[in-house]
C-alpha cells in the first residue's frame, strides 16, 4: 500500500522474526495483486460475454469494495459504461414498431443515433420533442431486442444450479435459492416499461419536495409504450464516475479507501465541490418516504443511477426498471425493525427479525444483533462493517455465521442497504439509515393503528427535548449517539486515529488498522493505556501488521501525545456540552407543537422537526475536531 508503510528498522539491527514475517506477507500479497489484476480483467471479459442477468450480477459487485479485492472492484466498475449498443437500425426498427410504424422523425424533433448509455436491459438515447409548445430536451430509454429471453434463460439456469446444489445439501452461507426466486420474479418486470413510467411517476411525486434537492426525471406519457420510456433529460454525471476521478485526481488507490485527498478531490466536471456523503444522507431519506410511506421503492440504486448536478449539491435519482412493492405487513416489520435499531434495543430487534423470517445461524444474540445492523443499516462505526469474509483476520463467529433464510419479500430491501453501504465504503463516510428513517417508521406505525413501544416513545421524547442525538448527518463526521444507548461513533474515532498515524509516519491503512479496532483500541489514549497497564497481549493483536520499529515509533509517540490529546478533548466535550444546553434551552423557548409523523431532529445542535423535510444533518463535528485537535 502506498500510504505510510515505511520501516524505520534501526541501521546495522538485523531484521527480527516479526519483521521477516511482515517482509513475507507483503511479497505474498504483491503475487496476489498480481494474480487479482489477471483475474479482475477474466471476470470482466466473460461478463460482458455472457450479458444478460450476469451483467448485473457484476454491477452488484462493482460496488462491494467491503468483499472483494480493488482490483475486481475497479475492474467491474466500467461494466456500467461498456455494456456492447444495439445498432442504430434495430433501435429505429424498435421505435418505429412502438409509434405505429410512424419514421422517428415523426415522433422526434431530433433523435441522436448514438447512445448515450447501454446497459443489460436497454439503452437510453438523447431526442428533443414538443411539450406544451416548447421543444424539450428528453432521454429516450428503447429495450433492447433479445434481452429479455436472455435474462430468463439465465434465471433459469441459474434458479436450477441453486435448487440442485439444494439437493445436494451443499450449503453456502446465505440462501440464494430464495434471492434467486426474488429475482426471477422482479426482473421480468423491468421489461413492462408501462410499469416503469408509472413507478417513476409515483415514486417521483412522492419524493418532490420532501427531500431537499433530490430530482427524479419526469415520464412523457404519451411518448411511454411497453417498450420506450420517453422522460424528461436529467443534468448531470454518475456518482461513480465522480468518485473514481477524484480517486485517480489524488493518486489514492481504492485498496487503501478513500483519503482525504480524494475527498477534497471530489469535483464536478466544471468543478464544483461535491459532498459524497451528503449526497447518500440524501438518498438514504428518501428511502424513508418510498419504504415506509409509499410501501414502493427503486431497488437497484448503484452508483450508475445517481447522477450529480452540476451545481455538486443536486441528486438525481433515474431508471426505474427496478422497483419493489412491499405488503403491508413486510413494510411494517420493517418500520419495527428500524425502530428497534434506532433505540439500540438488541431483544425487539432480534425478535422482530425472527419474525420477519430472517435466520441467522451460529451467532450468539449479540453477534446476530451486529448483522441485524449490517443487514438493515448502514452504519459503518462498527468493525464488522469493514470486514469481507475473505479478510484473514475476520472474527471467528463471522467466518462460521451463515444466513440461513432470507425471505423473499425483504430481500430488495436488504440489496439497497447493501448498495449503499458499497458507496459509503468508498466515499469512506458513515450515514445511520435507521436514524433517518425513524421518524418515518414511526409514522407508518402510527398511520396504522399500531401500539408504539415505550422505550420508542421515551426515544422519540428525547430527541425533541435535545437530549440525546437524532440522526447521524451525511458525511460520517459526526459523532452521534447511536441511539438511546449513547455509544461513541467508533468510525469518527478510528478516523481520527489514522490521521493521528499518518501525521506521525506510521502505516494508517485498512489492512494495519482493522487488527487495532479490532482489539478494541479506538484512539491514542486507548493505546497510552495498554502501554501504561503492560496489556502485551492486547498489544501484539493490535500491532501485528506493524514491524518492530514501527511498534516503537508508536508506543513512544503515544504516551507523548496521549495527555495533550485528552485535556483537548475534554476541552471540545465541555463546549460541545454547553452548545447543546443552550440549543435545546433555545428549542423548548420557540417549541410550538409536537409536530406531524413521529417528529424528528435533523442534526446534532437539536432542531425540531415539524414536518417530514430533510431529517438528515450536515454538520461535521467531532471527527473534525479530534482531527484538528490530532494535527496541534
Amino acid at each position: 500500500d502506498a500510504d505510510a508503510d515505511a520501516d524505520a528498522d534501526v541501521e546495522g539491527e538485523p531484521p527480527s522474526d516479526h519483521d521477516a514475517q511482515l517482509a513475507l506477507e507483503d511479497e505474498i500479497q504483491r503475487l496476489w495483486d498480481d494474480r487479482h489484476e489477471w483475474g479482475a480483467r477474466r471476470v470482466k471479459k466473460m461478463i460482458l460475454e455472457l450479458g444478460g442477468f450476469y451483467l448485473k450480477v457484476g454491477q452488484v459487485f462493482a460496488t462491494k469494495s467491503d468483499l472483494l479485492p480493488p482490483q475486481y472492484v475497479a475492474a467491474l466498475k466500467s461494466v456500467f459504461d461498456d455494456c456492447p449498443p444495439v445498432s442504430a437500425k434495430k433501435i429505429d426498427a424498435i421505435v418505429r414498431k412502438e409509434f405505429g410504424g410512424a419514421p422517428v422523425s415523426d415522433t422526434f424533433k431530433s433523435f441522436e443515433t448514438l447512445p448515450l448509455a447501454s446497459a443489460t436491459i436497454a439503452q437510453v438515447h438523447v431526442a428533443r420533442v414538443d411539450v406544451n409548445g416548447k421543444e424539450t430536451k428528453v432521454a429516450v430509454k428503447v429495450q433492447n431486442p433479445g434481452s429479455e429471453r436472455l435474462m430468463r434463460m439465465d434465471m433459469k439456469n441459474m434458479l436450477a444450479v441453486s435448487s440442485f446444489m439444494d439437493s445436494l445439501k451443499v450449503s453456502l452461507p446465505f440462501d440464494h435459492t430464495s434471492i434467486l426466486k426474488e429475482y426471477r420474479a422482479q426482473v421480468p418486470l423491468e421489461f413492462d416499461f408501462k410499469r416503469e413510467a408509472q413507478m417513476l411517476t409515483l415514486i417521483g411525486d412522492a419524493i418532490h419536495g420532501k427531500v431537499p434537492d433530490v430530482e427524479t426525471p419526469k415520464a412523457i406519457s404519451e411518448l411511454c409504450t411497453g417498450r420506450v420510456v420517453t422522460m424528461t433529460f436529467v443534468e448531470g454525471e454518475s456518482l461513480g464516475t465522480i468518485i473514481q476521478r477524484a480517486l485517480t485526481a489524488s493518486g489514492t488507490s481504492s485498496a487503501s479507501g478513500f483519503s482525504a485527498k480524494a475527498a477534497a478531490a471530489m469535483k464536478t466536471s466544471g468543478g464544483n465541490a461535491v459532498d459524497g456523503g451528503a449526497l447518500i444522507g440524501k438518498l438514504i431519506e428518501t428511502f424513508g418516504v418510498q419504504i415506509f410511506a409509499l410501501g414502493k421503492f427503486h431497488s437497484d440504486p448503484h452508483p450508475g443511477n445517481l447522477l450529480v448536478g452540476p451545481d455538486g449539491r443536486t441528486l438525481s435519482v433515474i431508471d426505474f426498471g427496478q422497483t419493489k412493492e412491499l405488503d403491508t405487513d413486510t413494510r411494517l416489520s420493517l418500520a419495527r425493525i428500524t425502530l428497534a435499531l434506532a433505540a439500540d434495543e438488541r431483544d425487539a430487534a432480534l425478535s422482530e427479525i425472527r419474525e420477519l423470517g430472517v435466520d441467522l445461524k451460529n451467532a450468539s444474540d449479540d453477534f446476530a444483533f451486529k448483522c441485524a445492523y449490517i443487514l438493515f443499516d448502514t452504519r459503518m462505526d462498527i468493525e464488522e462493517a469493514h470486514l469481507s469474509p475473505l479478510d484473514a483476520d475476520i472474527p471467528p463467529e463471522m467466518r462460521i455465521v451463515k444466513i440461513e433464510t432470507i425471505p423473499e419479500s425483504v430481500f430488495m430491501f436488504i440489496r439497497v442497504v447493501a448498495l449503499v453501504r458499497g458507496m459509503l465504503i468508498s466515499l469512506d463516510s458513515d450515514v445511520h439509515a435507521r436514524m433517518i428513517w425513524r421518524p418515518y417508521a414511526m409514522a407508518a406505525l402510527r398511520a396504522a393503528g399500531e401500539r408504539i413501544p415505550a422505550w420508542a416513545l421515551e426515544q422519540e421524547q428525547e430527541i425533541q427535548n435535545g437530549t440525546t442525538d437524532g440522526a447521524n448527518g451525511a458525511g460520517g463526521e459526526v459523532e452521534v449517539s447511536s441511539g438511546r444507548g449513547g455509544q461513541t461513533n467508533v468510525y469518527a474515532r478510528m478516523k481520527a486515529l489514522a490521521v493521528w498515524m499518518r501525521d506521525n509516519d506510521l502505516p494508517h491503512n485498512r489492512k494495519s488498522l482493522i487488527p487495532i479496532a479490532g482489539a478494541g483500541l479506538m484512539s491514542v489514549q486507548d493505546i497510552a493505556g495498554a502501554i501504561t497497564r503492560g496489556d502485551a497481549r492486547t498489544l501484539d493483536a493490535a500491532l501485528k501488521k506493524f514491524s518492530d520499529a514501527q511498534r516503537r515509533k508508536l508506543e513512544d509517540a503515544a504516551l507523548r501525545d496521549a495527555p495533550k490529546l485528552a485535556a483537548l478533548e475534554k476541552m471540545a466535550k465541555e463546549d460541545e456540552r454547553i452548545a447543546r444546553e443552550k440549543a435545546a434551552r433555545k428549542m423548548r423557548g420557540s417549541e410550538d407543537g409536537t409536530g406531524t409523523g413521529g417528529g424528528g431532529v435533523a442534526a446534532v445542535g437539536v432542531k425540531k422537526a415539524a414536518s417530514a423535510k430533510s431529517r438528515w444533518g450536515s454538520a461535521f463535528g467531532k471527527a473534525k475536531a479530534a482531527n484538528a485537535l490530532a494535527k496541534k
